[in-house]
């Protein structure tokens, strides 16, 4: 046997999550606290793991602790580890119940105010025993992180994260929104962005993920974009403030088409001419994908065509256009 199987012979799963806790909690008495061991046992345990692998896997100091590059290396193995014995393990109780089991999913907000809300309830229709846990934030380091399987948001226009697979869904292009008891609702003359340059407007800040967009439209007018009344990453203010005032904000197509009535929105017919920018799902390549998380992408393709979308391709087949 060669002295690396030897090694990982002598590793146990339960050493690796012992290291695990003691380094996403920063010190082994928290580690402890939270796996139900004592605090000899936990430092036990680390001193197996580096006596096995001749190295040290933890720095300590008196502020706590941190993985050395032994112990980044090793945690990055064991994740992926018990991440494919946990789908596994899922995978023998979908055998057992096939409707049935948790998703754990990243969404961006404004996803989540249509697309995504619509996929789960299509689910339930037919799987009514799976639940859901969504995340917001950096979905890619979630997922490079296994908290989440998949996630659902705007893709690059190409391929630029060579460890992810990327599917597109539909394109979302932005509108201009505001709420339907505005006077611009019921105005006759054709609007252009120059009539609603003063506002006011209630817009993501320009540096977040949307904000190339925005700017690309404005200076498709010829305009330099506005200054934000209201500059925030928050969907719920955006939309408050469109449905109760005079605020102009934006907001994907995709989500005035789900449920426009319900939040009490009007679209305006506005041109708004930005890049192509596409919804998809967003899932680590080489990794097991639980039966819960195809379920949900064989519905999302379904979803995303019941709205009139471009349908479901790769993303070698995303391309620029201007949006109307």
């Amino acid at each position: 046997m060669e002295a690396a199987d030897r090694i990982a012979h002598r590793l146990k799963l339960s050493d690796l999550r012992v290291l695990r806790e003691v380094v996403d909690r920063g010190g082994m008495a928290k580690a402890a606290q939270h796996l139900n061991l004592t605090q000899p046992a936990i430092s036990k345990a680390v001193a197996q793991m580096e006596r096995a692998l001749g190295v040290k896997v933890l720095d300590r100091s008196r502020h706590g602790v941190t993985p050395t590059i032994y112990g980044r290396t090793i945690l990055e193995g064991g994740l992926t580890a018990f991440d494919e014995l946990r789908q596994s393990v899922v995978r023998v109780q979908y055998l057992a119940d096939p409707k049935s089991g948790l998703l754990t999913l990243g969404c961006t907000q404004p996803l989540a105010f249509g697309f995504v809300p619509a996929v789960i309830d299509h689910m339930r229709r037919v799987c009514p025993g799976i639940r859901f846990r969504l995340v917001e934030g950096d979905q890619m380091t979630h997922l490079r992180n296994r908290r989440i399987e998949i996630a659902v948001r705007r893709l690059a226009p190409t391929m630029s994260e060579p460890d992810t697979e990327q599917e597109k869904l539909f394109d979302d292009p932005l509108v201009v929104v505001v709420g339907r008891d505005n006077p611009l609702v019921r105005r006759r003359k054709k609007l252009t962005l120059r009539d609603l340059y003063k506002g006011p407007w209630s817009i993501p800040p320009y540096e977040c993920h949307v904000g190339p967009l925005i700017m690309e439209a404005f200076r498709a007018e010829g305009l330099e974009p506005p200054e934000a009344y209201v500059s925030t990453y928050s969907m719920d203010l955006h939309l408050g403030l469109a449905s109760l005032g005079p605020y102009i904000t934006l907001a994907p197509r995709s989500m005035l088409r789900i449920n426009a009535e319900k939040l009490s929105l009007r679209l305006l017919p506005v041109r708004f001419r930005h890049q192509a920018s596409a919804v998809g799902i967003v899932s680590l390549k080489n990794r097991s994908l639980s039966p819960q998380a195809e379920l949900f992408i064989k519905y999302a393709r379904e979803v995303a065509h019941s709205i009139g979308t471009n349908g479901a391709t790769k993303m070698s087949e995303v391309g620029r256009s201007n949006v109307s």
